[in-house]
């Protein structure tokens, strides 16, 4: 048995890499952790025992490249969207902060102002 990259694993089994991982996490995959990266073992799909990789034509990696594309820019504008969110809550409490600043301002003149 072979043992393989996410990425080579996920290209041979038509698997997209996300979900390797979740089947990594929940333990439902054969997998080692070597020099900080897992290895998948290979394990051929039925019926599949006799195709190698060198058999894949090159419609499927693409197919496969623009599946895993169209993943990561979801994950990346949900990314986007969630920085973006964060950002707004900053700005607002930063405004808050500034009128509290501002009002702080004034009353310290208006207590000097007394004192005086």
């Amino acid at each position: 048995m072979n043992w393989l990259p996410i990425m080579e694993y996920s290209i041979n089994h038509s698997i997209s890499p996300s979900t390797i991982r979740r089947k990594i996490k929940n333990g439902s995959i054969n997998f080692r952790l070597e020099n900080g990266k897992y290895l998948i073992q290979d394990e051929p799909k039925s019926g599949d025992a006799t195709i190698s990789t060198d058999q894949k034509t090159v419609e499927d990696v693409v197919s496969f490249a623009e599946k895993a594309l169209r993943e990561i820019n979801t994950v990346n504008a949900q990314i986007i969207s969630e920085k973006d969110k964060m950002i707004a809550a900053q700005e607002q409490t930063i405004k808050s902060l500034k009128e509290e600043i501002a009002e702080l301002k004034m009353l310290i003149a208006v207590l000097e102002k007394g004192q005086h």
